[in-house]
């Protein structure tokens, strides 16, 4: 008997699938454990309330083997006895309706009928007629109705025929096993990808708004007011200083929207990933910014930088954004900022490390958030975007970045990338 050795039985009842066998031309006659405990049908011969297993022969075994097969292919609405298809058949007749001799204790439709979705059933079906007819390994996900709640969970079932040494199918083997988590998983997946989708739709809607609609009244303003004060001799000192003092309002409005908008758009700005050397990125930082290096006398080194995958001119504002940021928050001492790369693993972790004013302990959490200022800079003209810019580079790149304040003082900038296989 298929599965009736004690060892084979009882590691084919320890399995958490569901395992089956049939005939060669049958549907299975043999469930183990799993299936009964699942579905709550009960093998012919046994009571409900049984908690032993018997196998066909009424002897004890793992297992069980269901009389005649699953459904038993007798004279039943049309369908023929199994013992008189031969394999391969170009045509083998089911009942329309498979009638099973194990029954559900609290359904009316037996077998199948009781336990496959009804949606799935079709389908089903036809697999394993295919399967039959073709000799060949299926596999299909359908839902099964679990017996302790009613519920269907969605199940992957896989068929393989067994062999004998002439290549004749002896018997199919297969399994269900339960993906119900796993398919819940990736619907919530599919939900939030979803949804990520509306909310940047929805952010891109808002940045063209925003470079249009919303950046015209501090325009207008800023414009009313300047000519205003090209005009001095109309104006009292009073008058000129609060004047002034919403000018420069309306002027900050402005690059706070010109950033916003930028901030948004920096995903959909980038060009396809191609390997590229850092160094090429950081010297393009560096030719930017570099009035302001010769300004501060500030001296910037770094080791060997290495190959990577990415947009080189969006590397390049990576750093050009960390480097000006040590050049802005120095300390009485010429700025010194080291560029120091070391391979961990599959990624190149790159540090900036600088000798300045340092970040206070409390800010280390909002660094990297929009419009946040620790420092009140001279320089107006920063609204606090150029670290969160950089984040957002760092990880449409799949890297991480974070900061961590230096002993001694200054600031240390990390920030990781994929290595090039």
């Amino acid at each position: 008997m298929f599965f009736s050795s004690p060892d084979y039985g009882e590691l084919i009842d320890s399995l958490p699938q569901i395992v089956w066998s049939s005939p060669p031309n049958d549907w299975p006659d043999y469930f183990n454990r799993r299936w009964f405990e699942y579905t709550g049908l009960v093998p012919e011969g046994q009571r409900a309330e049984d908690s032993g297993q018997r196998t066909e022969d009424g002897t004890e075994g793992s297992g069980f083997r269901v009389q005649g097969g699953y459904p038993a292919l007798r004279a039943i609405e049309g369908g023929v006895p199994a013992s008189s298809i031969q394999h391969p058949v170009s045509s083998i007749q089911y009942p329309r309706h498979p009638s099973s001799i194990i029954h559900h204790p609290a359904a009316s439709k037996p077998g199948w009928y009781a336990v496959v979705h009804a949606d799935d059933l079709p389908g089903f079906v036809a697999e394993w007629e295919t399967a039959l007819r073709a000799g060949a390994p299926f596999g299909l996900m359908v839902r099964l109705r679990r017996a302790a709640d009613g519920a269907f969970r969605w199940h992957l079932t896989r068929g393989n025929p067994m062999r004998d040494a002439a290549g004749r199918i002896r018997r199919w083997v297969g399994t269900f096993s339960d993906v119900g988590d796993r398919v819940e998983a990736e619907e919530s997946l599919k939900r939030s990808a979803a949804e990520l989708a509306r909310s940047n739709a929805e952010l891109k809607e808002f940045a063209s708004a925003a470079s249009h609609d919303l950046q015209e009244p501090p325009r207008q303003i800023a414009s009313v007011i300047q000519l205003l004060l090209e005009h001095p001799e109309k104006l009292n000192a009073e008058t000129a200083k609060w004047l002034g003092v919403a000018y420069s309002g309306a002027k900050r409005m402005q690059r706070l929207m010109n950033g916003l908008v930028d901030y948004a758009r920096l995903g959909t700005k980038l060009k396809p990933f191609a390997v590229i050397e850092s160094q090429v990125a950081y010297e393009l930082a560096v030719n930017e910014i570099n009035s302001k290096i010769k300004e501060t006398g500030a001296l910037l080194t770094h080791t060997p930088m290495p190959r990577v995958a990415g947009d080189e001119s969006a590397l390049a504002r990576l750093f050009k954004n960390l480097l000006d940021n040590a050049l802005t928050f120095r300390s009485t001492e010429p700025p010194r900022v080291q560029i120091l790369v070391e391979k961990l693993g599959k990624e190149w972790r790159f540090e900036i490390r600088d000798n300045g004013i340092g970040i206070p302990p409390n800010c280390f959490r909002r660094l990297f958030i929009l419009f946040q200022r620790f420092h009140s800079p001279a320089d107006e003209s920063r609204i606090g975007l150029g670290l969160a810019v950089s984040k957002k580079i760092v990880e449409l790149h799949h890297g991480r970045i974070w900061a961590e304040a230096r002993e001694g003082g200054g600031t240390s900038f990390f920030f990781t990338l994929p290595a090039v296989p």
